[in-house]
């Protein structure tokens, strides 16, 4: 008969073993469609088998009971509390689990998936520890590779509305810049989880922006950038500024933006007025406000100028409503 310690011992290995295969088989899924590799997903799945099953059990104890007209008030307070304690335990995560990686090419995908495979069905591997130990060398192996290929310094200029956005990389910093084509449409949020987050994650590899430059205001702006801010780790967030009163839903929607801010620690700069310069590396990127004013409805901001270069080309970028 098996001891308690041999049985948590056997369900781990199994459990492990498990784990590393459907890992290494569903990373090229996740890389293929631009989506995120979560570095705690072991441990989450590894907490939530449990509360699954006896979720289900008592879900199903609780539908079987009220079929019988017998009282289930004590089985739905256990319910209750496996969602909760299951709720609180998700409010941990952050967005520095997630991990992206730039889409390799398909000969990688066929030999990876190939290796993975032959760990798990060679006759020479006999125990299920040894497989793991394999599994873990081949997933460094794969994530040193993708990690060393990411690119250092790109330029990406993806359509959106009547324009486009500017993504660019320069060494270790992701910069976005929205010359305004955000606000030319209220599907742009779904723009942005669709498409751009995608994007970001298959050709840049990049899991956050570190400067987001928003050129111009309105309400379908701020509500670009709200979405923005939920999907991806910002570190820094720069709006015009603007003179005049706006309407009543531009301020609430501008104040929704900042209260999401404060949640995520996202550092807002207001630019317009004065130049501007960061350093990027060993570059500068100058945000300069021009003579010209745009208008939104009541209010007005400056037009403005992004300038840097990347990868020895220079890049010009102007607002989008402004007048050449």
């Amino acid at each position: 008969m098996k001891t308690l310690p041999s049985a948590i011992a056997n369900y781990l290995i199994r459990f492990f073993y498990i784990q590393m295969f459907i890992t290494l088989a569903s990373l090229p899924i996740l890389i293929n469609w631009g989506l995120p590799f979560s570095v705690m997903s072991p441990i989450a799945n590894l907490i939530f088998t449990p509360f699954l099953m006896a979720f289900l059990l008592l879900a199903s104890l609780v539908f079987f009971f009220e079929l019988l007209s017998l009282p289930n008030d004590w089985l739905t307070y256990l319910l209750e509390k496996i969602v909760s304690c299951w709720s609180s335990i998700l409010s941990f995560h952050s967005p520095c689990w997630l991990v992206t990686f730039t889409k390799p090419s398909l000969i990688f995908f066929v030999l990876m998936l190939g290796a993975t495979f032959f760990i798990l069905h060679s006759k020479k591997i006999k125990t299920m520890v040894h497989a793991i130990w394999f599994f873990f060398l081949l997933f460094c192996a794969v994530i040193g590779y993708l990690t060393l290929q990411r690119p250092t310094q790109a330029v990406l200029r993806l359509p959106c509305n009547r324009g486009e956005i500017t993504v660019f990389k320069k060494k270790s910093q992701t910069i976005l810049v929205d010359p305004g084509y955000f606000g030319q449409s209220a599907s742009t949020p779904s723009w942005i989880e669709y498409t751009l987050m995608p994007t970001l994650h298959q050709k840049l590899g990049s899991s956050q922006l570190d400067h987001v430059i928003a050129m111009q205001a309105n309400i379908f702006t701020f509500e670009a950038l709200q979405t923005l801010c939920k999907l991806i780790e910002i570190k820094n967030l720069y709006l015009v500024s603007w003179q005049g009163t706006g309407s009543k839903k531009l301020y609430r929607e501008y104040r929704e933006l900042k209260k999401i801010m404060q949640e995520k620690n996202i550092i807002m700069h207001r630019i317009g007025f004065n130049k501007k310069m960061m350093q990027l590396g060993i570059d500068l990127l100058e945000i300069i406000p021009l003579e010209q004013k745009l208008p939104y409805h009541e209010i007005t901001f400056p037009a403005l100028l992004i300038r840097t270069q990347v990868d020895n080309q220079e890049i010009n970028i102007y607002s989008a409503k402004m007048k050449k």
